[in-house]
């Protein structure tokens, strides 16, 4: 896209309507339909931005206790994120269901701390 400024936009307003817009009454409207363009414009992207990260969250998973799904190994086991004493935990466990919800055995397959951040969760 071409750079525009206030200028260009009312020379070219100007030959259009066949009038001269370079009056100060006439700047001012410029300026204000310029502005009101550009904070429509600058709303449209930050409203597709929140959009995009809307998305990109909905594709996440989580279990019941709000545990970060990062995939199912089989029906019974599945590998998870979690906060635990202030620590981010990795568990693959395996899970049963009681009344319509998934509860995690004893049975824990592996559990590794991880003290650094997971940037990609």
């Amino acid at each position: 896209m071409d750079e525009m400024t206030e200028y260009k936009i009312r020379q070219l307003a100007s030959q259009k309507l066949e009038m001269n817009l370079s009056e100060s009454k006439y700047k001012a409207y410029v300026r204000h339909v310029v502005n009101s363009f550009l904070e429509e414009q600058k709303a449209k992207q930050e409203e597709e931005a929140a959009d995009d990260d809307d998305n990109n969250n909905n594709n996440k998973e989580y279990d019941d206790d709000g545990d970060l799904i990062i995939c199912r190994l089989s029906e019974k086991r599945k590998v998870t994120i979690q906060e635990f004493r202030g620590k981010t935990l990795v568990s693959i466990r395996e899970y049963y269901k009681k009344d319509g919800k998934e509860l995690p055995t004893s049975k824990v397959l592996h559990d590794v701390a991880i003290v650094y951040m997971l940037d990609a969760f």
